[in-house]
C-alpha cells in the first residue's frame, strides 16, 4: 500500500517561506547583529567608515527577485581600502569577519 503522494507547490512555498514577513524580519535581525558587530570592530581614524554602515532589507532578493534578503553595506569612500588593504595599509576585513556573526 503506497502512502499519499505529495507535490511541492513552489509558488505557495515561496509565499509561505522565501518572502514571508517573518523571513524578512529574520534577515533584518541578522543584518542588525552584523551591524552591531561591524561597528565594534571597525577601525576609527576619522570616524567616517564606522558611521557609514547601512542595512537594506526586503523581498527582492535571489536570482528571481522573489526572496527575502538583507544586506549590510558600507558606503564610505574608502571602504574597499579598509576591507582589503593597500600597499601602505593593512586589510581589516570588517565585513568579511561580520559574515560569521550574520550566520552566512
Amino acid at each position: 500500500m503506497a502512502g499519499p503522494k505529495y507535490r511541492l507547490d513552489r509558488a505557495a512555498f515561496r509565499e509561505l517561506v522565501l518572502n514571508a514577513p517573518w523571513m524578512v524580519a529574520e534577515m533584518d535581525r541578522r543584518a542588525q547583529a552584523g551591524y552591531e558587530y561591524a561597528v565594534t570592530v571597525a577601525p576609527v581614524e576619522s570616524g567616517e567608515y564606522k558611521e557609514s554602515f547601512i542595512i537594506f532589507a526586503g523581498t527582492n532578493g535571489g536570482a528571481k527577485h522573489n526572496r527575502a534578503y538583507a544586506a549590510l553595506h558600507n558606503y564610505s569612500d574608502h571602504a574597499l581600502e579598509v576591507e582589503f588593504g593597500t600597499e601602505r595599509q593593512e586589510a581589516h576585513h570588517v565585513l568579511t569577519r561580520t559574515l560569521g556573526v550574520m550566520g552566512a
